[in-house]
């Protein structure tokens, strides 16, 4: 399952089969999204996954409600609720095991639903905002490249009053990691976001959880936009792919 910056999202289950004929639809006895219905799972196959026990990864990909229309807990709750009915329809759509993907604030969605959803056999961290409740401090870019601001306004819009250091919206701040799926967490070099990466996956070896970090030197946030035009990233994403895949076929 793939949460992005706009709340999109896949999930990327090992499947039997090289395709799929699942629909949308909510698991009996789940409740739906607490926003309005915008967690609609739909399926579709993805190629090249090579890894033993690993044939053609079914994707079910899912619009999750967004800020400021819809501020926390509403993202979280459309979050978990497709990764309920991908776990609970895993049959349905071809899978043997369920992971999460998510980059930046959809890696924070990721993270924090796991602490959530029983059966979720990976989650997939690419250069996750994991800790809200500390100030970003500036990486200096050789290449001189300007960071967008409205961060805090972003930030904001997305609490609505909330405690920034509530676990399911700053997941680097729960007091236990154990016991959270297997992960792979995906950092860039020059991204203000890098060291919340590092600190999490530390604290998830430490609780005991197998966990691979993918260090994409010399890159920046955001990077995953730029693998069809520049080789570097195209290494790093490849890289953070066969993690992936080795998890999952793990």
């Amino acid at each position: 399952m793939y949460a992005s910056y706009s709340s999109r999202a896949w999930a990327a289950t090992p499947s039997t089969s090289h395709s799929s004929g699942a629909r949308c639809g909510r698991a009996p006895g789940r409740r739906p999204p607490r926003s309005r219905s915008t967690a609609r799972p739909s399926t579709a196959t993805s190629p090249g996954c090579r890894a033993p026990r690993c044939t053609q990864p079914a994707i079910s990909r899912f619009r999750a409600a967004t800020a400021p229309e819809h501020p926390f807990p509403a993202p979280l709750d459309d979050v978990r609720a497709a990764l309920g009915w991908a776990i609970d329809h895993a049959d349905a759509i071809g899978a043997r095991r369920v992971g999460a993907v998510g980059d930046s604030s959809g890696g924070n969605l990721v993270a924090a639903a796991a602490r959530h959803v029983d059966g979720l056999e990976l989650q997939a961290l690419i250069y996750p905002a994991l800790d809200l409740a500390r100030p970003l401090v500036p990486v200096d870019d050789p290449d001189g490249i300007v960071k967008p601001g409205g961060g805090d306004a972003v930030r904001e819009a997305y609490l609505s009053g909330a405690d920034p250091t509530d676990p399911d919206v700053s997941p680097l701040l729960a007091a236990d990691l154990a016991g959270l799926p297997r992960t792979v967490v995906c950092v860039a070099e020059y991204d203000a976001l890098g060291p919340q990466g590092h600190e999490y996956a530390e604290r998830l070896a430490a609780a005991g959880v197998p966990v691979t970090v993918v260090d994409a030197h010399g890159l920046d946030h955001a990077f995953f936009a730029w693998g069809t035009f520049a080789k570097r990233p195209a290494e790093a994403i490849a890289e953070f792919g066969e993690a992936v895949r080795s998890a999952l076929a793990a």
